[in-house]
């Protein structure tokens, strides 16, 4: 995939992540990007036969289930006072995507994480996240 580069020295993976660098540094706000990985899944041993295709070839698999984690795109600077927030910007969800929101959603509530999550899809979509931010005193 295409790495987009801002004018420090940040990558990005899509013009809509640049976009919203561009507009959280705009706006003041204190964050990180990309700063840690959730684990939504342990792995774990499977101990049963399971045949799959990988490439061209049908075979049998591994039995070590590997880890599935989640990467945050933008996330706020912790403080005392803020709940956390997290900006994840998705022009087009995938459907293993919408898999990991829904486990990241689950992990915050079995974790007690008071997080705002959001997830803008184009510019407009990031300037009203930025509002929310802002309104609710981050």
């Amino acid at each position: 995939m295409k790495k987009y580069k801002n004018k420090v020295i940040k990558k990005f993976r899509s013009k809509l992540e640049q976009t919203c660098w561009d507009l959280l540094k705009e706006s003041g706000l204190e964050y990180y990007y990309e700063p840690f990985k959730v684990p939504l899944i342990e792995g774990f041993e499977f101990n049963n036969d399971s045949w799959e295709k990988v490439g061209k070839e049908y075979k049998l698999q591994k039995r070590k289930v590997q880890k599935m984690t989640y990467t945050p795109d933008f996330v706020s600077l912790p403080t005392l006072s803020n709940k956390l927030w997290i900006i994840e910007t998705k022009g087009y969800p995938t459907d293993s995507f919408k898999l990991k929101w829904k486990l990241l959603k689950q992990y915050a509530l079995q974790n007690d994480c008071d997080w705002l999550l959001m997830m803008p899809t184009n510019k407009s979509d990031i300037e009203k996240s930025i509002e929310i931010i802002q309104r609710c005193g981050n």
